[in-house]
């Protein structure tokens, strides 16, 4: 365990964490503590920016750390990258996450404090689901509307997808 404050954020983390994501880290941490450590590189967090700050918003004087060896600054870049970039690769299996999702809130939970809002939940149960963009209020005061659109073929999804680019919307396939 080390002091929170002896720890500095990664200045060039690439991952942004907004409002929503930082109050579902504090949620588990509060439900469930620390159950991973977050790296460093020297006192420099590589993994766990999120987890810090939810950590120094809720009080917490000391952390888990692993700071075992990296053996340069670039080692612990490409593992910072390689640590987010495949959560982001893994899908979810819509089927079992909605049952879970359902024994959870059936045992009382409320879904928000594992990270889905009550409009995601019908639509994973619904066969819809498209995971939020995170919020962004800052950058865009504009209402955002999540659109679902389901395709015969990839030939036509790809079109489409082009097309919205190109006029300048966020789209995600």
């Amino acid at each position: 365990m080390v002091s929170v404050e002896s720890l500095v954020f990664d200045p060039a983390n690439a991952r942004k964490h907004d409002e929503r994501n930082i109050k579902a880290i504090m949620d588990s941490l509060e439900r469930h503590g620390q159950r991973k450590p977050i790296v460093c590189y020297s006192n420099m967090v590589v993994a766990g920016n999120g987890t810090l700050q939810a950590a120094k918003r809720l009080g917490w004087a000391e952390i888990w750390v692993n700071d075992d060896g990296f053996k340069s600054i670039e080692d612990a870049k490409a593992y910072a990258i390689q640590d987010n970039r495949s959560a982001e690769l893994a899908a979810w299996d819509d089927v079992q996450l909605g049952d879970t999702l359902t024994e959870l809130k059936e045992a009382g939970w409320d879904l928000e404090t594992v990270g889905f809002k009550d409009h995601e939940y019908d639509l994973i149960l619904n066969g819809g689901f498209v995971p939020d963009l995170p919020d962004d209020d800052d950058k865009i005061s504009e209402q955002k509307i999540t659109l679902v659109v389901t395709f015969d073929d990839q030939d036509s999804q790809q079109e489409l997808f082009d097309e919205l680019k190109e006029r300048g919307f966020k789209v995600k396939a």
